[in-house]
């Protein structure tokens, strides 16, 4: 991921969502002062890039996943429902997603050393994968969060989805959808959405087997917005 620019990303996102920078630092947590220093960011604590991901109805994490973990198996150890409201007026179909209050119950350092313990090592053998030293180890252990590469790069090097595991399957982010003309079927089970101009568009909400209440997940058949 060396070359990848988190701000650089963010920026050409908010360019097509037309969001201010200013709005982006509130949703990132960042002081409106730095709000002009976002884009210039190579890198950004995770945490900060997925509040972003949910003001920008794209998630950007999964897509840097998509590109530079494919590698590595998915884990999915959660369900992430989505309610949807079909908006025939103004031909507007919202998906709305979760918020990011998961993340006040996340420390990155314990799903690592479960990993750790989970394979028997010990920190001097976490240590030789990490290339640092056994107390570092340690101090990785009780961080509550870290930079998106660092994160992506000790996933890498573990080759344990912790990306998928601990984030991708607790984020729901689902963009606003608007267009001119489109396709809805209805049935019990399923909302799919075409547009009849664009054969690549293609969205399908299904509904849980488990679920009564109307709600519904989302399946993405093909990609509904080009990755950057």
């Amino acid at each position: 991921m060396n070359g990848v620019h988190i701000g650089e990303m963010i920026k050409n996102v908010a360019f097509q969502q037309r969001v201010p920078s200013k709005e982006i630092a509130e949703a990132g947590l960042f002081f409106y002062t730095n709000a002009s220093k976002l884009f210039h960011k190579k890198d950004m604590d995770i945490e900060a890039v997925i509040r972003i991901s949910c003001r920008l109805g794209y998630n950007l994490v999964e897509a840097l996943a998509e590109q530079y973990l494919a590698h590595i198996p998915r884990i999915i150890s959660g369900r992430v429902n989505y309610s949807l409201t079909l908006d025939t007026k103004n031909l507007i179909i919202q998906a709305h997603e979760g918020n990011c209050d998961f993340l006040k119950d996340v420390y990155i350092g314990k799903h690592i050393r479960d990993v750790s313990k989970k394979n028997g090592w010990n920190t001097v053998e976490m240590g030789k994968k990490l290339n640092c030293a056994p107390n570092s180890i340690s101090d990785l252990y009780r961080k509550k969060t870290l930079t998106l590469k660092k994160i992506f790069w000790i996933t890498d090097v573990l080759r344990h989805h912790l990306v998928d595991e601990v984030y991708l399957s607790r984020m729901c982010i689902a963009p606003l959808h608007t267009f001119d003309k489109c396709v809805i079927t209805l049935t019990d089970k399923q909302v799919l959405i075409k547009k009849p101009e664009d054969s690549n568009f293609l969205i399908r909400y299904t509904r849980d087997d488990d679920e009564k209440n109307g709600r519904f997940r989302t399946k993405t058949d093909k990609e509904t917005y080009k990755t950057i």
